[in-house]
């Protein structure tokens, strides 16, 4: 049987374009999964068409008709959920022949109630491009061994990347990470990227985070870059690592919240000139192991801990504003901090000339 014969009968057995207007059920899907199965063939081809319908543009076509996917079709979100959910669950088992060679575009995909990728493993390079995410998405324990896309996506629920890991590059450009007007509790959803294990670069450049965004415990293997960043709560880097360089050049810490980095180790240069931080700013018992720390224009607008931080790199903090205490009680700093000292709020509590140098 060619190619093209399996697909029509893989389309015919599970009826999926035919029922696109009248509904169809799981039991309707099923067959067609269990023929992707045992038909590697076939399994690029059915993906496609599951894709299609989770996408908002007429992808799906049979003969000589088109139809149109549009999201008047994802008015029942159980049959939107029923197709993201037999995907998902191929790709957290371990069993070899499901899907591993299967190309996985899910550019501009709707997914609707939930998008579990729990243990999900990509063998192959994937996208995320222009995806909305509608409820909650968890990439928990998910391995992506090669390159990894998410740029331009929407999160309008929580995010969970708990103990995930990146082996190649990874970009989270432009990246917004919303809740619904609803859902205003300080305990809302959160970008959780803790204990996340980034090998490759990465990049959350441009990217928007409305509610938390948590990366304690994180580990950025190669560059990780967070330009122009907006992290509306405050972001959370604690006890996280940063073996290659480590960009935060104009990222913005919003509202009160707080930019804490306490316990952080930064292996590289660490620059966050032109950072903004609304609350309070946390470096306590962090290690700058690189050669620079440039800190230049940054505006600090609560206090700023060093305290107990262990700094080798050169550290500069030219133009920078302060309006909060400045404190760095048992530092450690290899040269000198760049402060002048009309820019050093009055109380901060940085050690006398004589003490720094016994210190450093």
């Amino acid at each position: 049987m060619s190619l093209d014969a399996q697909v029509s009968e893989l389309i015919e057995r599970g009826q999926l374009l035919h029922s696109l207007d009248d509904g169809f059920t799981r039991a309707q899907l099923k067959p067609i999964l269990d023929f992707a199965d045992e038909h590697p063939a076939t399994r690029q081809r059915c993906f496609d068409h599951l894709l299609g319908m989770l996408q908002g543009r007429p992808t799906l076509a049979f003969g000589d008709e088109r139809r149109f996917v549009d999201e008047g079709d994802f008015a029942d979100d159980e049959r939107r959920q029923a197709v993201v959910e037999e995907i998902t669950a191929r790709l957290a088992t371990r069993d070899r022949r499901y899907w591993r060679d299967v190309r996985l575009d899910f550019t501009g995909a709707w997914f609707g109630t939930r998008a579990d990728f729990t243990n999900a493993v990509f063998y192959s390079a994937v996208s995320f491009r222009h995806a909305v995410f509608a409820g909650d998405a968890s990439f928990s324990r998910a391995r992506f061994l090669e390159k990894a896309d998410f740029s331009d996506t929407s999160f309008y629920e929580s995010a969970h990347f708990v103990g995930a890991r990146f082996d190649d590059a990874s970009r989270f450009e432009r990246v917004w990470f919303r809740r619904r007007s609803r859902l205003t509790a300080i305990h809302g959803p959160v970008a959780d990227f803790a204990d996340t294990e980034f090998t490759g670069p990465v990049t959350f450049k441009e990217s928007v985070f409305s509610t938390g965004a948590v990366f304690n415990g994180a580990r950025f293997g190669s560059n990780a870059t967070f330009e122009d960043a907006v992290m509306l709560c405050g972001g959370h880097f604690q006890n996280a690592g940063f073996t290659g360089p480590a960009s935060f050049y104009c990222a913005e810490f919003g509202g009160e919240g707080t930019a804490s980095f306490a316990s952080a180790t930064f292996e590289r240069d660490a620059d966050f000139r032109r950072a903004r931080v609304g609350g309070p700013t946390d470096f306590h018992r962090a290690r700058f192991l690189g050669n620079s720390a440039d800190f230049s224009l940054c505006r600090f607008g609560g206090s700023l801990e060093f305290s107990g931080a262990h700094v080798d790199a050169l550290t500069r903090f030219d133009g920078a504003q302060f309006f909060g205490p400045v404190r760095v009680g048992d530092a450690t700093f290899a040269t000198l901090p760049d402060l002048p000292g009309g820019q050093v709020p009055q109380g901060a509590d940085f050690a006398a000339p004589g003490e720094r140098d016994r210190t450093g």
